[in-house]
C-alpha cells in the first residue's frame, strides 16, 4: 500500500473505482449473499493482500456484497480472527481442514488436498458431516486426496448437510 494515504482515500482512486465497478457489473449489481439489488453495495475482499492497494487483489478475491451482509461478513471474519488468537496452536488442525473444505467448495481450482495429517482430515471430514475414516479412505499413498474423490466428498456432504438443514427447518417449523 502507497506510504501516507489512508485506506479512504485509496478507494477513492480511479483504479480502485475501475476496478470496483468491474466487479460490480460482474456481479450483476446484487448483493452475492442475499440478492439484493436495491440496498448500496460494496465490494469486499474476500482476501486481503499484505501491503498492497485494494485494486490490486484479484477478482476472484473481491465480491459484491449490501451494506449489512458487508458488515455480517466482517464483523464474522473479526470474531473467526479473535477465536482463533485463542485457540491453542495444536488445536488448530481440523479448523484448518474445516477450511480446506469450505474453500475447496468455492474454489475447486484451489483445493489444498496436499499434506493432510489427521487432525486436518478430521476438520475436512466434519465439515461434510462424514468420520475421518471415510475421507482417510479416499487418500491416497502419497497422502494426497485425488480430485475424483474429493468430489465425491463434496456431493455426500452436501447432501447430509441438505438433509440436516431440512430436519432443523422441520424441528423449527414445530414438524417432527
Amino acid at each position: 500500500m502507497k506510504q501516507g494515504k489512508s485506506y479512504g482515500e485509496l478507494l477513492r482512486d480511479p483504479r480502485w473505482q475501475r476496478k470496483r465497478l468491474k466487479i460490480l457489473e460482474r456481479d450483476g449489481f446484487e448483493c452475492q449473499d442475499c440478492g439484493s439489488a436495491d440496498k448500496e453495495l460494496h465490494v469486499h475482499h474476500t482476501k486481503y493482500l499484505r501491503g498492497a492497494a485494494p485494486w490490486e487483489s484479484a477478482d476472484i478475491d473481491l465480491l459484491t456484497l449490501c451494506e449489512t451482509c458487508h458488515r455480517s461478513a466482517s464483523l464474522l471474519r473479526r470474531r473467526l480472527l479473535d477465536l482463533v488468537d485463542e485457540l491453542d496452536p495444536f488445536r488448530l488442525g481440523p479448523l484448518v481442514g474445516y477450511a480446506i473444505a469450505l474453500c475447496s467448495e468455492d474454489l475447486p481450482e484451489r483445493p489444498g488436498y496436499e499434506d493432510m495429517d489427521y487432525e486436518i482430515v478430521s476438520g475436512f471430514a466434519d465439515h461434510h458431516l462424514m468420520a475421518p475414516e471415510e475421507v482417510i479412505g479416499l487418500i491416497g499413498k502419497d497422502g494426497r486426496l485425488q480430485k475424483s474423490a474429493a468430489e465425491s466428498i463434496q456431493a455426500i456432504g452436501l447432501a447430509r448437510r441438505r438433509a440436516c438443514r431440512e430436519a432443523w427447518q422441520r424441528r423449527r417449523n414445530g414438524a417432527a
